[in-house]
């Protein structure tokens, strides 16, 4: 269970972390999980960061409380045209430097790509080629899986993979590469095949925001006090895809 965000355009990076900075001490906005107990719902177990550095992905990480990580304030200092930030809530996995998202990884013959997940998935997930997960989340092993249906049937097979879940909480994701970036949202309403102990469906937290200034666009679990920045909150099943290059935005569904 986690926050993120991803930014692509003209971005300040100072505006992003100090976002995700909000978001994970939960002092953003209410939802299901902190709405009897604001302030106490917090994203403590590491964080990452994926960036574009001279054409080039490249990302940081630490298993530290993002608050209490004095470390996380050096990337204010970088330059770039894309990054995905999150601080992770672990829900399986272990508190370890391997397991923060964002994911990087190198498919042969098709380069680097990122991932990142907000839920939990309990369904079986089955790693087959060479794509292998190095830590033990339920979300690297589905990145590896979602990596190796990209490379074999691009958009509409990674859509495929999202529809065959079938225990999960959430399944809200970023990924790509240099070239686009994808932000998907889709959640479990159905209590009785949510893998928690108390089963209850929590949209408002898993809902995604959409938002667009004249120079950039993000896509976060929560809006952040951007200037200049219009949001809308996207609905479930919808599927954004941003060309990194033009910034052209195209927002699908993933049930067609």
């Amino acid at each position: 269970m986690c926050r993120m965000i991803l930014a692509a355009g003209k971005i300040e990076m100072t505006q992003l972390v100090d976002g995700l900075l909000l978001m994970a001490s939960d002092r953003n906005e209410l939802h299901e999980n902190n709405r009897d107990r604001h302030g106490g719902f917090t994203h403590e177990d590491g964080w990452g960061v994926v960036f574009l550095e001279n054409g080039e992905l490249r990302d940081r990480k630490s298993q530290l409380y993002c608050l209490n990580d004095p470390e996380i304030n050096a990337l204010k200092t970088i330059s770039t045209g894309l990054a995905l930030l999150h601080a992770r809530l672990a829900s399986s996995g272990r508190r370890g430097v391997q397991d923060p998202h964002p994911f990087l990884k190198t498919f042969p013959g098709l380069g680097n790509f990122y991932f990142t997940h907000n839920g939990t998935i309990r369904d079986e997930i089955i790693c087959n080629g060479s794509m292998q997960p190095d830590g033990d989340t339920d979300s690297e092993r589905w990145f590896c899986c979602m990596l190796s249906d990209f490379a074999a049937g691009g958009v509409d097979a990674v859509k495929k993979r999202v529809r065959e879940l079938k225990v999960y909480s959430g399944a809200n994701f970023f990924f790509g590469n240099s070239e686009f970036a994808l932000a998907a949202v889709h959640y479990n309403l159905d209590p009785e095949s949510i893998p928690t102990a108390r089963g209850i469906p929590t949209p408002e937290y898993y809902t995604m925001k959409l938002g667009k200034s004249a120079e950039a666009i993000y896509v976060s679990s929560e809006k952040i006090p951007i200037p200049g920045v219009e949001w809308r909150t996207l609905a479930e099943g919808e599927l954004v895809l941003i060309n990194l290059r033009t910034l052209e935005c195209s927002v699908s569904s993933i049930y067609c």
